[in-house]
């Protein structure tokens, strides 16, 4: 089985800086080309200056993969850059050709990330078409469409949206049981610097607040258009339960500290937020309208905190549960009653935070999700 990703450096090189430390967000997907060596596919001299950088930043010598090129036709700029750079060794004619590339490619993989490919790359290929919508609340209705005709046959999602999210379900008819769940993972500079003994004994709340009231009157709503409206006349913001305790954090100020980012302000990001993790026992989760478990599921427990998260269906997909690796409430009321219960049982809350953090790290740290992807890939294509 042959995989070709087109534009690896779309979602996959996108990275965070935390303090002075540099990661990728979706580290997975470094991993999963340093072992797997896919053939790389690129659409325009643009994307092949990012995925040069790309692969230098990820220690990788793009020469040794097998590069195609979209027909350059309407492009020889491209064909003149590659040979007076000598960017390429290897280049020869087959290269800007399809006949070429899909003669070589059992899999064309593409991680989005708002730009979609020229569609009759997909509609040509006769081989398995594989799509990561990411975050599908963005232009769900066009990319919906564009999926449809461009006859791709599996999604990749953080998580199996077809079993979770009745608005991914609307927006994207055609893939029950035809969505791939592959999990964030961690990057490796989330660890342990402070014991867990010597935190203080109360949670974190962090993350991103987007209400839609701003989104309503802002230049971003074009973007969620559809997910705005099946949602705002109930919800606040796609993330409800950060948004209550944030909102009624004085109520919990006892045991939660609030670190939340309110959008689009730019003044209120933590600058470290591994050492930020470190100082507390817990850390507050929710899973998003979408229902599926963000970064930080993977991120704080591979820090050592242990997960207050709301009960809903994303987590047991990846194997949390309530009073072996996490905490889980219904209501936020109940949180201070958790923290205190588990505070006075402190054996079972070492045991939990234990179990948790062995868990993570044998399951989700990004060489474990690069494998997961690849034996899905391959579930898919045996098919």
């Amino acid at each position: 089985m042959k995989i070709t990703i087109i534009d690896p450096h779309h979602a996959i090189g996108d990275y965070r800086i935390d303090g002075n430390k540099k990661y990728f967000i979706h580290g997975w997907g470094v991993e999963f080309i340093k072992k797997y060596k896919p053939n790389i596919y690129i659409t325009n001299i643009r994307q092949y200056l990012k995925a040069r950088k790309f692969f230098k930043d990820i220690s990788e010598n793009i020469n040794d993969y097998n590069i195609y090129f979209a027909p350059l036709s309407n492009q020889p700029i491209l064909r003149r850059f590659i040979k007076n750079k000598k960017g390429i060794d290897n280049l020869n004619t087959s290269s800007f050709s399809r006949k070429s590339l899909y003669n070589n490619t059992d899999v064309l993989l593409y991680m989005n990330w708002g730009i979609y490919p020229d569609m009759s790359l997909f509609k040509e290929f006769n081989g398995l078409k594989i799509y990561h919508i990411m975050d599908p609340q963005y232009l769900a209705r066009e990319l919906g469409k564009y999926l449809d005709i461009a006859g791709i046959d599996y999604l990749l999602g953080y998580n199996s949206y077809d079993k979770h999210s009745d608005f991914v379900k609307l927006m994207y008819p055609g893939f029950e049981n035809k969505i791939i769940g592959l999990p964030f993972g961690y990057g490796s500079i989330w660890e342990t610097i402070t014991p867990f003994e010597k935190r203080k004994n109360k949670a974190i709340l962090t993350g991103t607040m987007e209400t839609f009231e701003y989104v309503k009157n802002s230049s971003y709503y074009e973007y969620v258009y559809d997910y705005y409206n099946y949602f705002n006349t109930k919800y606040n913001s796609m993330h409800e339960i950060r948004y209550i305790i944030d909102r009624d954090i004085s109520y919990f100020s006892d045991y939660i500290d609030s670190k939340i980012h309110h959008w689009p302000k730019k003044d209120n990001f933590i600058k470290d937020v591994v050492a930020e993790f470190n100082k507390y026992k817990f850390f507050i989760n929710d899973e998003s309208l979408l229902n599926f478990c963000p970064i930080r599921t993977y991120e704080g427990i591979a820090a050592s905190c242990v997960m207050l998260a709301h009960d809903t269906t994303c987590y047991e997909e990846w194997g949390f549960k309530d009073g072996l690796n996490c905490i889980k409430f219904d209501r936020v009321e109940e949180i201070p009653e958790k923290i205190k219960y588990y505070l006075k049982n402190t054996k079972l809350l070492n045991k939990i935070q234990k179990n948790a953090l062995d868990f993570v790290k044998c399951n989700y740290n990004h060489q474990s999700i690069a494998d997961l992807l690849y034996k899905r890939i391959q579930n898919a294509y045996s098919k």
